[in-house]
């Protein structure tokens, strides 16, 4: 089976952070250079997955992700697409007070005692006050996955998520208990096979990267092809507009 996690494009949030002092977090839309990016990627899924005969479409109900998978799934062709639905176990970490800070370090910096936690607890184990931390997106993730029986519905199953929750869960399917936080690129796809469908012993192998290679001026797909990691200069944030800060 084949499993895809995908970031959704950018947002509104990503742009100007000060959007989260007047409109909900669940209720930030994507930029126009975002809906760019689903559709570049959306076409890629389109192309590779045509002789698949059943897709399931899992997104996380916050309105930046599901629209990125609703313009996923009309790019597929729909008669392949068995279900379409959204889980609030794919939502973005629960930040509360830190929202709309650049990072967790950032907001742990303005005061001296969640400056101490955060040291001793470590990005992925720091709770937030009135939040929630990485590892509880990981439970949550993993709870997904072990509940929801989707590996024996579908020959490929596409999750649209946050960074957070697609860092989460690839460590969680990748049996990784040491989770860390790392690069995912708006509208990045990761391309999985899955070997073992049974739930918490799920064994995957990623087997490419699809998503928008860009810097200015020269806006290039990342080809789909098996062990294709995203090139060093994608990690470039002086080269590439798409900063990875914030979900």
């Amino acid at each position: 089976m084949k499993l895809i996690l995908v970031r959704h494009g950018e947002s509104q949030g990503n742009v100007d952070h000060n959007v989260y002092k007047n409109t909900r977090n669940c209720d930030i839309p994507l930029s126009d250079r975002g809906v760019d990016q689903c559709i570049n990627v959306a076409n890629l899924l389109s192309e590779n997955l045509k002789n698949e005969e059943s897709i399931s479409i899992f997104s996380s109900p916050y309105r930046r992700a599901l629209d990125t998978a609703t313009i996923i799934r009309t790019e597929l062709d729909g008669s392949h697409v068995l279900q379409f639905r959204k889980h609030f176990s794919l939502c973005e970490q629960d930040y509360s007070t830190a929202l709309g800070c650049d990072s967790l370090a950032d907001f742990c910096a303005t005061d001296d005692k969640e400056n101490r936690l955060y040291d001793q607890a470590g990005e992925v184990n720091y709770i937030l006050p009135r939040g929630e931390s990485l590892r509880d997106v990981y439970v949550r993730c993993g709870l997904f996955v072990e509940r929801n029986g989707w590996f024996s519905s579908s020959k490929c199953v596409i999750i649209v998520a946050h960074k957070g929750t697609c860092n989460m869960l690839e460590a969680y399917l990748l049996n990784d208990g040491d989770p860390k936080m790392g690069k995912w690129w708006n509208a990045e796809a990761r391309v999985y096979s899955v070997s073992r469908p049974l739930g918490r012993a799920v064994l995957v192998k990623n087997e490419c990267v699809l998503g928008t290679h860009s810097t200015p001026g020269n806006e290039e797909l990342l080809k789909w092809a098996k062990n294709s990691p995203p090139p060093d200069e994608w990690y470039n944030d002086d080269a590439n507009p798409f900063k990875p800060e914030g979900d």
